[in-house]
């Protein structure tokens, strides 16, 4: 235990319900020292402090201390997460030309750039926004913020576009195939806990491919989207800032509100607010349920890419029990699950 103290440091936090452990690799002062000379070189800061920060999952994230500004740097290393952080700084970019002032505001390096890479990671760093990262504020405000980011047009943007594919799903298939030969004991319980709930696991799957056919010839009402907006907030008196703009994608609006599906009151809200700000569009169930299914087959990714990714027992246990405290019918996504559900039985 000693040794994965040293190695490894947990971070926990709580999504809507579920707790969910992320790990990063321990920082000793020379890796500290170099990111701050490398900053400092880049970006032409003259740093007083850096320490390590407690927002940001896929990646390090360090507080920058300069006499004038606070900034706020993630690195991200592993492959998919880490080249899709390094699409997202010119879309933010291209938000903040367009008036968004109320996201991520990216600090460029000396030579203009939007990004740098350090260590074969992507760095980011950004004006550091004060406050409270918190899922605590009335959904209104939110979605108004959404609505104008919904009306920032996207002409000559390169950016992924969604066209309903079910990787996630498919990748779980994938890698419960590769857990099954493991001989961690964690890994092995964590295989028996989803062999254990694998008629639901299938329920959902063939809902997804059934929902994903159903979209798939619609590629309509598509805007820049977050994929995980609601969680990543910020509040600081009347300032209303979203962060994490990691998982950009041209896609519909269902894609960042489908966590509300439960609740009808709050689906009304969102239409009535997407009428006011001139946005003609009804929010489709179809799209809700998509998304829905996908990002239960989502979470499940993250936890057994984690599995396939970390050899070190005490890191694969705690995912296990996470795996076990995801698929709890108290888990926050089930009330969603539920009630899509009861969407259209035949679709």
């Amino acid at each position: 235990m000693r040794a994965y103290d040293q190695e490894w440091k947990s971070i926990y936090f709580v999504c809507r319900g579920c707790c969910i452990i992320f790990f990063e690799k321990y920082r000793d002062e020379t890796y500290i020292s170099q990111l701050k000379e490398f900053i400092e070189a880049k970006y032409g800061l003259g740093i007083h402090n850096i320490a390590a920060a407690k927002r940001g999952y896929h990646g390090e994230t360090w507080k920058i201390d300069t006499e004038c500004d606070t900034y706020f740097a993630k690195l991200v290393y592993l492959g998919p997460h880490k080249s899709r952080y390094m699409n997202s700084f010119a879309i933010v970019e291209h938000m903040n030309q367009n008036g968004i002032d109320f996201i991520s505001k990216i600090k460029k390096t000396i030579d203009e750039q939007l990004y740098s890479i350090f260590n074969d990671g992507v760095v980011g760093v950004f004006h550091y926004v004060e406050g409270e990262h918190t899922e605590d504020y009335p959904l209104s405000d939110l979605f108004h913020k959404l609505a104008h980011i919904y009306k920032v047009p996207v002409q000559n943007v390169q950016i992924i576009e969604e066209n309903f594919n079910i990787n996630y799903m498919d990748e779980y298939y994938r890698n419960l195939t590769k857990l099954k030969i493991a001989s961690s004991p964690s890994v092995l319980e964590a295989v028996r806990l989803l062999e254990g709930n694998s008629r639901i696991i299938e329920h959902y799957a063939d809902r997804l491919m059934q929902f994903a056919d159903k979209n798939k010839n619609d590629l309509t009402h598509f805007h820049i989207t977050s994929g995980d907006v609601g969680g990543n907030v910020i509040i600081q008196g009347e300032q209303f800032t979203i962060i994490d703009w990691d998982h950009l994608m041209l896609a519909p609006i269902e894609r960042d509100i489908w966590p509300y599906l439960h609740d009808e009151k709050q689906i009304i809200l969102l239409n009535e607010i997407l009428e006011l700000e001139g946005l003609h569009y009804k929010v489709s169930q179809d799209r809700l349920a998509f998304y829905c299914y996908l990002s239960f087959f989502y979470y499940l990714h993250e936890y057994m890419s984690g599995l396939l990714e970390f050899d070190d027992e005490a890191v694969r246990e705690a995912i296990a029990n996470d795996i076990k405290s995801y698929l709890n019918v108290n888990c926050w996504i089930y009330g969603n699950l539920n009630k899509v559900d009861q969407y259209r039985k035949e679709v």
